[in-house]
């Protein structure tokens, strides 16, 4: 894809590379030409010709501009009746033309001087006609274009009978204007390259200036020619800078530094938006500033900065608001919502693309209509509603259609292209993707070409079709060259090296491959060589497995270095696995294969690694997310370094590495003050030598072709196969839909009961009969599963619940988020506590900006479980103490040993750091305290009981669980987490709660105390059904709390 920037940039391009006549430019001090008239005038005045040749060497590239606008001037004024004035104009032009000549053999002065005074009053009244139409024409040429080429077709047979060379040299680059507006391309460059060479011809070279910017325009977003735009937009710095035109200068180095940021060149880019910055604001030139700063904030989004990109565009957008351009606002607003969607924000995203819908309403435009549908998809995807992003996408393409331009319907089939390859739709994703290639090539533009190559290329890899991805990429890699597009280079080598992988062409496959980790390189972008040392593995994997093993293990860390943007990078890219949690599936399953192929080698223990990496990716995303919010002066300023590297040389790529790693330490050393949890993944003979020899642990990681199952006992670890992510999906969802509706599915539930009995625990029901307690680790849709309420044998609809063989009858069951933090939390020291119980419960909601529903049975729970604590040790917050702020403070300034919530929990499983726990509102806390938040509490080591609806929950992510309120309390510091996995009842849950504490209360672990509470329920008539007593889980230690 362009930078987020790109489609802005095509918007602002026609008002600055258009200008308009130098007589009705702005302030002289703003103007260089009208600066060059007023200097000229005073030495000509003071020292005569002689003076004004011996000063003209000095700037003589501003004659031609200054002549053509004191005729101009002179023409209007004699014409309105002052021709004293006219002649004072043209005694300068005479003095500037005579200068000139003297300096130049070949100066056009004399000539545009000849031109004037050929001009009759009948052939100056035809002018002066002329050149109004001509400004009429100009007027309509965002409109009607094709009736602003008639006009100005018109004009043209005036100033060619008439003479008038300079109003030609002008013509021409607007006819260019016309053919932009019209999409037509070979008529456009045709204009603009007739336009420079009359406007060289003129000797105007602001105006030639202007047309080497619109060239530069031209190649970037018509042609999508980024060099030959960056080769333009040069000279037309160049030129700019040697006229002293600071205000076109400083657009001229916007638009390169936009077009450096295409070429995979941020170093460059950023350098050139901030030499443009200051000339723009100093001069408040709105609409380039506009343009700078967006285009500034599309560098920060592709620089790993998206915090600071909404932060741009937003000042970009208030800059709009406040004079009133808002015709801008709506674009920038799609964009900003493209960095929210990067910084894991779909929900903001939605906000801001519905903010820009309003303003479209009023200004309608399709082709950032397209963009903002097509974004819809995406955080659709992101939020995971699949169906919506389908619809989403399909009006996209609706949109692009009725735009009537070409090229937003060629988009908008490669974005579809690509929603249906990630929706599991290869038919259709290739159908798209043809249509995209055949309009690309007949719209001749090598961007769109290359876009619907590589999205035939996907597809076609998808299918394993090696010879049809082979073709594709090695298109695309000759458009790409021939572009210099490095980056993109780098993809192709990816996408066509994974076609030889398939093609069992190794060599081949592997050159290729090794050639694209040097790229992504050399571009600075290591984090992404995870493609390619994953195809690398891959070629390796039949013939030589300890070099799988290898570039395996340098995949993962590739991965782990850096983080991709999420929906569109996933959407976009031309890997071959789409998806980081992907890739940590991919390579446990090669792991456990071999493992099954030779069970000596230690293969289990790779795949058991695989496994504990991704996981404890998921907790650090975490932190990353809070770290790209607030990195914090030290970290942005390194961040800001790294990026004006200059990584083609041995010394720039050593320091470039350097800074990488002092930022690494940064972010180590941030986790750590917030966090006391290791992430550095335990292996399996460590966790085979540290566990408790009491407890077996069953870790769990699901894949799409297959699922695996360790089993780490006092004795030995194995490794078993498991069904695949659909088929454990599909039941596990039943058995949720039944257990949720006690006394209307309860068939369905002892079926699916039972058959995940025997998918997940049969193999090793001798083990869990002979232990005390087991640790379960699972994984994706099974953290959804509540293992306690499987049934080890099958049962009749006659049978009453409380005889059923539910593994929790028999047996203490605690779940981890991974084995590493299952270990490091079973083995910390306790805090030094002063306190055994806050509790908090019957808060006042109805002052949230959102009430929610009062829990009047939370006050009876919460009064019930502090009765067997001292007054002394109990701290208990109800009804208006209830507070976040209260809450807060308790927490400051004293050590619980258990925290009991008996409130709301909000899960957003699209952001899980907007997840929050509901208490009462109040001083500066607004009552929802947010998974960031939780973050930053720093516990000390207290149990976290969570009585509320769904609080186990979050979004859950191929390879790493979920991350939600729970992993929020895990990471904050506490030594484990009681929460529920589906909506329950106050009433019911008082109950389970009123069982547990009178239990815990008697130094019971909380495992074993959570334990008997749920027999006890399943042995009473009214509360017997698992829907009441299996809701809530124990996630962390199982020595907790004592």
């Amino acid at each position: 894809m362009r930078n987020p920037s790109s489609a802005l940039f095509a918007l602002l391009v026609a008002l600055a590379m258009f200008p308009a006549n130098a007589a009705t430019s702005a302030a002289a001090s703003d103007d260089p030409v009208m600066d060059f008239i007023l200097a000229a005038d005073a030495i000509q005045s003071a020292g005569g010709s002689e003076s004004l040749i011996a000063w003209l060497p000095e700037q003589p590239d501003l004659t031609g501009a200054a002549v053509a606008s004191l005729i101009d001037i002179g023409v209007q004024v004699g014409d309105a009746g002052s021709t004293e004035d006219e002649a004072g104009n043209i005694v300068l032009v005479e003095a500037l033309a005579a200068a000139h000549a003297a300096m130049d053999a070949d100066s056009f002065m004399p000539t545009l001087l000849a031109e004037y005074r050929a001009w009759t009053p009948q052939l100056r009244n035809e002018r002066a006609a002329a050149r109004a139409r001509d400004d009429e024409g100009w007027e309509l040429i965002s409109t009607e274009p094709s009736r602003s080429l008639e006009i100005f077709a018109e004009c043209e047979v005036v100033y060619e009978r008439i003479a008038d060379s300079h109003s030609l040299a002008r013509l021409h680059g607007r006819m260019g204007a016309a053919h932009w507006y019209l999409g037509n391309a070979d008529a456009l460059i045709a204009s603009y390259e007739e336009a420079l060479r009359r406007r060289r011809l003129v000797q105007d070279r602001k105006l030639e200036a202007a047309t080497l910017n619109g060239l530069g325009s031209a190649n970037y977003q018509v042609l999508g020619d980024m060099q030959a735009a960056a080769d333009w937009y040069t000279q037309a710095v160049a030129l700019r800078r040697s006229i002293g035109d600071l205000v076109g200068l400083a657009t001229s180095l916007t638009y390169l530094a936009n077009t450096r940021l295409e070429l995979g060149d941020p170093v460059t880019a950023r350098g050139l938006y901030e030499e443009a910055r200051p000339v723009l604001e100093e001069r408040g030139e709105i609409t380039p500033l506009v343009e700078n700063l967006s285009g500034t904030a599309g560098l920060y989004h592709s620089m790993d900065r998206p915090a600071d990109a909404v932060r741009l565009y937003a000042d970009a957008i208030d800059l709009c608001n406040q004079s009133d351009e808002c015709r801008y606002v709506p674009l920038m607003l799609v964009e900003m919502a493209s960095a929210q969607l990067t910084l894991g924000q779909p929900r903001e995203c939605m906000n801001s693309l519905d903010e820009a819908e309003d303003y479209l309403a009023s200004a309608p435009d399709p082709a950032t209509a397209t963009r903002l549908w097509q974004l819809r998809a995406l955080a659709s995807i992101e939020i995971g509603d699949r169906d919506a992003a389908r619809e989403q996408m399909v009006h996209a393409l609706a949109l692009a259609r009725e735009s009537g331009n070409p090229h937003i319907e060629c988009d908008g089939l490669i974005m579809l292209s690509a929603l249906y390859l990630a929706l599991g739709a290869p038919d259709r994703a290739q159908d798209s993707a043809g249509k995209a290639l055949d309009m690309a090539r007949e719209l001749e533009d090598p961007a769109l070409e290359r876009a619907a190559i590589t999205a035939l290329g996907r597809e076609a890899l998808a299918r394993s079709d090696g010879p049809g991805a082979l073709q594709h990429y090695s298109d695309a890699l000759a458009i790409d060259e021939e572009r210099a597009a490095r980056a993109q280079i780098a993809q192709d080598l990816v996408g066509r090296g994974g076609a030889y992988s398939l093609l069992e062409r190794n060599d081949e496959a592997r050159q290729d491959l090794h050639r694209a980790a040097t790229l992504f390189s050399e571009a600075g972008r290591e984090s992404s060589q995870w493609a390619a040392w994953l195809n690398l593995a891959d070629s390796f994997e039949e013939s030589d497995p300890d070099s799988a093993a290898f570039y395996y293990d340098a995949a993962l860390t590739a991965l782990e270095r850096g983080s991709d943007a999420a929906g569109g990078e996933a959407m976009n890219t031309g890997y071959l696995f789409a998806q980081r949690g992907h890739a940590y599936e991919e390579i446990t399953r090669y792991y456990g294969l071999r493992h099954i192929q030779d069970p000596l080698a230690g293969w289990d223990a790779k795949a058991f690694e695989t496994a504990e990496r991704s996981r404890a990716r998921g907790l650090l995303e975490l932190f990353e997310h809070s770290f790209a919010r607030d990195a914090g002066p030290e970290a942005l300023a390194l961040i800001d370094s790294l990026y004006r590297i200059d990584t083609s040389t041995t010394d720039g790529r050593a320091r470039r590495n350097q800074i990488q790693s002092e930022l690494a330490d940064l972010r180590a050393a941030r986790q750590d003050s917030t966090s006391s949890l290791g992430l550095e993944p335990v292996g399996l003979a460590r966790l085979f030598k540290e566990k408790p020899g009491q407890t077996l642990i069953l870790q769990y990681a699901v894949g799409d072709s297959a699922s695996w199952m360790w089993v780490i006992d006092r004795k030995a670890t194995e490794l078993h196969k498991l069904p695949g992510r659909a088929e454990l999906e599909r039941r596990v969802r039943s058995f949720r839909d039944a257990i949720a509706q006690p006394g209307e599915a309860d068939q369905v539930l002892r079926e699916e009961g039972h058959a995940l009995y025997n998918i997940l625990l049969s193999a090793v029901e001798n083990r869990i009969a002979r232990r005390r307690h087991v640790v379960i680790v699972p994984d994706d849709v099974l953290f959804e599963l509540p293992f306690e309420a499987l049934l080890a044998e099958e049962s009749t609809g006659d049978a009453p619940w409380s005889k059923l063989a539910f593994v929790g009858r028999d047996v203490a069951l605690t779940y981890a988020p991974s084995s590493t933090v299952y270990l490091d939390l079973r083995y910390r020291d306790g805090g030094k506590y002063d306190r055994r119980l806050l509790a908090l419960g019957d808060a006042d909601y109805s002052r949230l900006a959102t009430p929610l529903e009062p829990l009047p049975f939370t006050r009876a729970e919460v009064e019930g479980i502090s009765k067997k604590v001292k007054h002394d040790e109990q701290i208990v917050l109800l009804g208006t103490d209830a507070t976040e702020r209260d809450f807060k403070t308790m927490l400051r300034f004293s050590t619980p040993r258990v925290v009991h919530l008996a409130t709301h929990g909000l899960i957003d499983p699209a952001e899980p750091l907007r997840s929050c726990v509901a208490l009462g509102a109040g001083g500066d806390e607004d009552g929802y305290l947010y998974s960031l938040e939780i973050l930053s509490l720093q516990l000390d080591q207290p149990m976290i009981v969570l009585s509320a609806c769904e609080s186990a929950l979050g979004r859950l992510e191929r390879g790493e669980g979920v991350v939600g309120l729970t992993r929020s309390f895990l990471a904050a510091g506490s030594q484990g987490v009681i929460a529920s996995l589906w909506p329950v009842s106050d009433a019911s849950t008082a109950a389970l709660m009123m069982e547990f504490y009178e239990k815990l209360w008697g130094r019971t672990k909380a495992s074993v105390a959570m334990w008997q509470a749920r027999r006890a329920m399943l042995k009473s008539d009214e509360w017997s059904h698992p829907y009441f007593w299996a809701a809530f889980v124990l996630i962390g230690s199982e020595k907790m709390p004592w």
